[in-house]
């Protein structure tokens, strides 16, 4: 093989891979100007599971039905079920803008797994206009219905979760655990359930 066919292979197979990564949502490239496009639960469920986009912007543009992440759970292994976007060791510190859309039904049972929610644990974020319809979730310490962690100045406004959260020391509703941090216009109507303290621990 000469120099010029193995640039060659080289830049369509670097071009194939960029594509690759790139299609896993429904459009978009991360940044501020073209946020990544979270249309459906495809969409969201690459994003949960691939904390190298976790720096980066979204934008949802439908309404998402995740009744189907009921099912991710066999036989109560933790391994298959949805995980939240955002860990003490991998914060979420992009932006995620819903537009008034939201997702509905959301199935997480991490009864041993700390910061559990839509979001996990985030940091320095943006999160606005997003509702969690009829969630069912069940994590360890710091779990609420809408995220664990809100710390770093993080700014939450316009979000909402309704369903039903169980978790052990500091669950809430919307937001488990709130430092330096801000939320507005923001709210829950969820049942919580807890062995310990209840509701969001302000900071």
């Amino acid at each position: 093989m000469n120099k010029i066919t193995l640039l060659l292979v080289l830049l369509l197979g670097s071009c194939f891979i960029t594509l690759t990564a790139n299609a896993q949502f429904s459009g978009g490239n991360g940044s501020e100007s073209s946020p990544y496009q979270i249309a459906t639960l495809a969409d969201l469920r690459f994003l949960s599971e691939n904390n190298v986009y976790w720096d980066s912007c979204f934008v949802q543009t439908a309404d998402i039905d995740a009744s189907e992440t009921r099912n991710w759970n066999i036989s109560g292994s933790d391994t298959l079920v949805f995980s939240p976007i955002g860990t003490p060791d991998n914060k979420f510190t992009g932006s995620y803008y819903g537009q008034g859309y939201s997702i509905n039904n959301l199935y997480i049972n991490r009864p041993s797994t700390n910061y559990v929610g839509l979001f996990g644990y985030v940091d320095g974020t943006e999160i606005d206009s997003l509702g969690i319809i009829n969630c069912n979730i069940t994590g360890a310490n710091y779990t609420g219905g809408f995220l664990g962690m809100n710390a770093g100045s993080s700014f939450v406004r316009n979000c909402f979760a309704t369903g039903n959260v169980k978790g052990k020391d500091n669950t809430g509703g919307l937001v488990a655990r709130n430092i330096s941090s801000t939320i507005r216009n923001s709210y829950a109507t969820c049942t919580v359930v807890t062995k310990h303290k209840k509701g969001s621990t302000i900071e």
